[in-house]
């Protein structure tokens, strides 16, 4: 999941980050915090995530209640040194594939038509679920993804 957002152009900036963390707040809120050194790319030290949940049960559907989920997230701004910007072509500002792409948040439109408030969903929903595998999956176990002592059940069997 995680290697599919990592591009080739993003692994110099990456080779910069030396920790990652989360941060438990108030209200069923999360903040996933990536830790930087100085780089070529950025000067943010920190760039953040924050993702806020909804853990309460509707009055007039108790039953459907399965845990929380996620209601917004909210991204940080990156402060990209001059021609530096991993998201966008240097050329003409048209957007690419990027990890840094993740510290945006899923777009919201103004007109809610029912398709587009769907489509919101589904992107607020697999932004979540991005995050989610961080804070549970990842950070955790930091130490044996980065020892490569952590057995991927979905990679390779094969790789010895």
């Amino acid at each position: 999941m995680i290697t599919d957002m990592i591009k080739k152009h993003d692994e110099p900036a990456l080779r910069r980050l030396i920790d990652v963390t989360v941060r438990y707040d108030v209200g069923h809120a999360f903040k996933l915090e990536f830790h930087f050194e100085l780089n070529q790319f950025f000067d943010n030290s920190v760039l953040t995530k924050k993702y806020f949940l909804r853990s309460s049960i509707d009055q007039n559907d108790p039953f459907a209640y399965e845990g929380h989920e996620v209601k917004s997230c909210q991204g940080c701004d990156i402060d990209w040194k001059d021609k530096m910007n991993l998201t966008v072509k240097t050329n003409n500002n048209t957007p690419v594939e990027s990890f840094f792409n993740f510290f945006n948040s899923p777009q919201t439109s103004i007109n809610n038509e029912d398709d587009d408030e769907y489509e919101e969903a589904k992107a607020l929903q697999a932004d979540y679920k991005i995050g989610h595998f961080l804070r549970i999956r990842v950070i955790p176990k930091a130490v044996l993804y980065f020892t490569g002592d952590i057995v991927d059940k979905y990679g390779d069997e094969d790789k010895d």
